[in-house]
């Protein structure tokens, strides 16, 4: 009786072997997507999202190009804004260099040895200059590590 056994599960494994192969479909060439689903989302809803291919690369694109969009712009501000103090900067190299000394027409002297309170105000149209001579250098470095 074993013999027969032995027998009859080989005619099965044949057979469901047989089976298999007549039902498998055949799609041609077959290629596997790998794709990160969140754990409580249906896998089915997650390959219907992504049924065209190249979507995903399009919108990775689009937001590339708003990117460098905006970023253009904020260059084009920077650059605006450098222009505009650069020629502040001009103006007041050009009115310490007409003023003679520390003392200004119509302005109040500070006294020597005056408290500072404020300490980003500089104390004389030397240390303004220098000041404003570090923030251009600073914007002009900014906007060349963004260009």
């Amino acid at each position: 009786m074993e013999a027969g056994a032995r027998g009859m599960h080989w005619k099965l494994l044949v057979l469901s072997c047989l089976l298999a192969d007549g039902m498998s479909q055949d799609f041609g060439q077959t290629q596997f997507i790998c794709t990160s689903v969140p754990k409580d989302m249906d896998i089915c809803a997650a390959t219907l999202q992504n049924s065209v291919p190249g979507e995903d690369l399009k919108s990775t694109v689009m937001q590339l190009r708003e990117t460098v969009l905006q970023q253009k712009e904020t260059i084009m501000n920077q650059k605006e804004t450098i222009r505009e103090l650069t020629s502040k900067l001009t103006r007041c190299e050009s009115q310490s260099a007409s003023e003679p000394g520390d003392a200004r027409v119509g302005g109040r002297r500070k006294e020597m040895g005056a408290k500072n309170t404020m300490g980003d105000v500089s104390r004389g149209p030397t240390d303004t200059l220098a000041q404003l001579s570090r923030t251009l250098q600073s914007l002009k470095q900014r906007l060349e590590n963004l260009e």
